[in-house]
């Protein structure tokens, strides 16, 4: 854990995991990328709309017997609505996501399969990974509306992408994200629906009828 001075006020900010470049300041909202120990500002964030997540910064649980943290948030907005990328941390090391999405929520991990050329992810076309297959069932062009916390990568608000979901004929589901911007990596990750209450959740938002 490292704590650091924000450049813009001065309040402390935690950085739970060594690997962790972004933050936004919980008391100014300066958004912030970190070289080694020095924090550099890059712009602010604006307030976040209020959602009916019971998921909040520092909400701790467990899935397949690993305790988890969840240490921030991206808001991702498409054509149709809005939904929530929560960034876990793991006691194995591993990190993760937690989407929150209409009332579905799944967790997903990187995958380091080889990523499909764009021009090969179209509506009903497969991917096999390992023993899985998948089907391309939905495309949308994404923008991140706003991020909280921690983050592994720097969530500003001018991002754009290219989602890809996949859909698997059980519980399981794969997720591509191109990025528009020359440069940067595009994303894989595979992960399943689940139960939020089966990851027995701690520090969750009191949200009235969840309780």
């Amino acid at each position: 854990m490292i704590k650091i001075p924000c450049p813009s006020c001065a309040g402390e900010l935690t950085f739970r995991s060594n690997t962790s470049v972004f933050a936004v300041c919980p008391y100014c909202t300066s958004t912030v990328v970190r070289h080694d120990l020095d924090l550099e500002k890059i712009g602010e964030m604006g307030a976040l709309a209020e959602d009916s997540s019971p998921i909040q910064v520092g909400m701790t649980g467990s899935y397949k017997n690993k305790f988890f943290y969840t240490s921030g948030r991206i808001i991702y907005e498409y054509e149709d609505g809005l939904w929530n990328e929560w960034h876990l941390y793991f006691d194995t090391g591993e990190t993760g996501w937690l989407t929150d999405a209409q009332g579905e929520f799944a967790i997903s991990f990187p995958s380091d399969e080889p990523i499909p050329s764009r021009d090969d992810l179209k509506i009903g076309k497969g991917i096999k990974l390992e023993n899985d297959y998948f089907k391309v069932s939905d495309i949308k062009r994404v923008t991140y509306k706003g991020s909280e916390g921690e983050l592994p990568f720097k969530a500003t608000k001018d991002y754009r992408s290219f989602v890809y979901d996949f859909s698997h004929d059980d519980n399981k589901f794969l997720t591509i994200e191109i990025p528009e911007e020359r440069g940067l990596s595009p994303m894989m990750y595979k992960g399943s629906y689940i139960d939020f209450w089966k990851l027995t959740p701690q520090n969750i938002r009191l949200i009235e009828g969840w309780i």
